[in-house]
């Protein structure tokens, strides 16, 4: 006599978790190490994907490096989407003639952008592409974290010198940040502190639109995991001495880029973990990562949330819970909210 099918719940649970981004991701191997699951591997930049529809078919069949992918709910249980932003990997890809460099980059973007809409609508993403696009927004992320309780800084996105001068003469000082996403290694812009007679506009039009911000000087700078309703904090400190760094310059990533920085672990206040949760919450984000500023005045300032943040310089503490926090989730494929 044949034996009956399983019911639900005894049915072997999906096992396969896909990760999208570089395969030298550091925070790869860290979460890797706390799960049971089988990952497999996808590197958009330089991995062959073809995307295949048949006459008649309503959807791809999407190939990766030559095997057909099965990417239904019934292979994968979730998708840890790390980057796959092209344009961050152009110094190392090589595109020949260069005169096409851009167009290239363009069309490989093109097709990473389309990979993750293949995927079956029911599974689980750590975090979601389109998502992960939104939520990266900063202009939006400033009023979102006031309304969540968070403490935020005046602040002024814009391509208008007037309003640029306008803001920073009534001030002794400001902060002047990027908006721009990427920059090529070794170029990125950090955060300065000048005066309007240190600043050159050149015309009505900035360009590229900046970020300015009233000044702070903080006691220390947080780094925030938020993975579901859990929270890891880390104090980032760089060490480097102050005639070494270009005047003005106030950005704890100049630490990162001399090797001068070390990171302690901190206990946050509960009212302002739980407002840390809710930002994440109301981005739509399974996890995301904040910075703060803890000032003078005692009190923390929220500066930014970013979806797939590093997190692999925090202190060891903060690394091996974030680490097995991000795998638990992965593994049951459910959304902390």
């Amino acid at each position: 006599m044949s034996r009956p099918p399983p019911r639900p719940s005894e049915r072997k649970a999906v096992q396969t978790v896909i990760f999208l981004g570089k395969a030298d991701d550091p925070h790869l191997e860290l979460v890797q190490a706390h799960m049971r699951s089988p990952v497999h591997i996808i590197n958009v930049a330089y991995d062959r994907l073809t995307f295949s529809l048949p006459s008649g078919a309503r959807s791809y069949t999407v190939y990766h490096n030559g095997e057909e992918l099965d990417l239904s709910a019934k292979t994968v249980r979730s998708v840890w989407y790390r980057r796959l932003s092209i344009r961050k990997l152009r110094p190392k890809l090589q595109i020949r003639p260069p005169e096409e460099h851009e167009s290239a980059i363009s069309a490989m973007q093109h097709l990473a952008d389309a990979l993750p809409y293949q995927f079956d609508p029911e599974v689980f993403w750590l975090p979601h592409y389109a998502t992960c696009i939104a939520a990266e927004e900063k202009p939006s992320q400033l009023p979102l974290a006031a309304a969540c309780g968070l403490r935020v800084l005046e602040t002024v996105f814009t391509s208008d010198a007037q309003h640029a001068a306008d803001f920073m003469r009534a001030r002794e000082a400001s902060a002047i940040k990027t908006l721009a996403r990427c920059a090529p290694k070794g170029r990125e812009i950090p955060t300065m502190k000048k005066v309007l007679t240190e600043m050159t506009f050149g015309g009505p039009t900035i360009t590229p639109p900046l970020t300015f911000q009233e000044p702070i000087d903080p006691l220390f700078e947080v780094r925030v995991a938020v993975i579901g309703n859990q929270v890891f904090a880390s104090i980032i400190e760089d060490l480097t001495p102050p005639e070494m760094l270009s005047p003005g310059t106030r950005d704890v990533r100049s630490g990162f880029l001399r090797g001068t920085w070390r990171t302690l672990p901190h206990y946050l206040p509960v009212e302002t973990a739980k407002a840390c949760i809710e930002v994440v919450r109301r981005r739509g984000l399974p996890a995301g990562y904040i910075d703060l500023i803890y000032a003078r005045d005692k009190s923390y300032y929220f500066l930014e949330v970013n979806p797939n943040g590093e997190w692999s310089f925090m202190d060891s503490g903060a690394v091996q819970g974030i680490s097995r926090a991000i795998a638990r989730m992965l593994e049951t494929g459910q959304s902390p909210w």
